[in-house]
């Protein structure tokens, strides 16, 4: 099991930042399912409500904190009180970095995360009881039937520089530019368009074998504090504090 780094290459096209890395370690491989443990791909839009607006990474490798932020904003995994801006998605960002392989923790590095190091931030918070993995367009497509997922894919050069519809155009002669983090919360499976913000300067890609690359994470069952809750439950409950204390960076 490895933790391969995506090199990021700085855009000529006018594109932000990105922090993406490939993480199949223990905890991608327990969390990992394939199509006949996921949902059948829905057979009209899916179109999830997402209550804030887009983020704005600027020149940070958040993207992963900042995908989360925005999935936590979306119905059905939004929980009452919950206001996150782009403030909490690098306290995310921060909170998963303590994952990352040893002296890449943010801060002071910024080298960028990973899908399961969110959601091995999330379940030990008690922010989500379980998240899970796909690798595959098929279960990914049925796991946006339950609600809204983070995806992780490479990123082209010509992403940077979409037409006016914002559609990502994968043209010939694109390369990899680096690994990119984007909730997805949404999916019309006849243009095979995804729906996710642009949480930075970054279009819209349709959803093909080839893009969908990298793992998949979607949250179930928000973590709701019980009469019985101990203290450090209770922390996360809204009506006390938002998620994601300020991190201890482990050296």
């Amino acid at each position: 099991m490895t933790y391969t780094h995506i090199e990021e290459k700085k855009s000529t096209g006018g594109g932000g930042r990105l922090g993406r890395h490939i993480d199949r370690r223990d905890s991608f491989a327990r969390r990992h399912i394939d199509a006949s443990q996921a949902p059948a791909p829905p057979t009209s839009t899916v179109n999830w409500q997402r209550l804030c607006p887009p983020f704005d990474q600027g020149a940070l490798g958040s993207c992963t904190g900042n995908a989360t932020a925005g999935a936590l904003m979306t119905v059905p995994l939004h929980q009452p009180g919950w206001n996150f801006n782009e403030t909490d998605a690098v306290k995310i960002y921060e909170q998963a970095t303590q994952f990352n392989p040893p002296g890449e923790q943010y801060p002071p590095n910024d080298d960028g995360s990973s899908g399961p190091c969110v959601a091995d931030a999330l379940e030990k918070d008690g922010v989500v009881a379980k998240s899970v993995h796909a690798t595959e367009l098929t279960p990914m497509l049925g796991l946006l039937t339950l609600g809204p997922l983070i995806l992780g894919l490479d990123w082209y050069t010509s992403f940077d520089t979409p037409p006016p519809s914002g559609e990502c155009v994968l043209t010939p002669g694109a390369t990899v530019r680096g690994g990119h983090e984007v909730e997805a919360f949404g999916v019309d499976p006849v243009t095979k368009m995804t729906r996710p913000p642009s949480h930075s300067p970054h279009p819209s890609p349709r959803l093909t074998s080839r893009t969908c690359v990298a793992s998949t994470t979607v949250g179930h069952r928000p973590f709701q504090p019980s009469a019985s809750a101990s203290d450090r439950d209770r922390r996360w409950h809204p009506e006390h504090r938002p998620p994601f204390r300020q991190p201890t960076v482990r050296r």
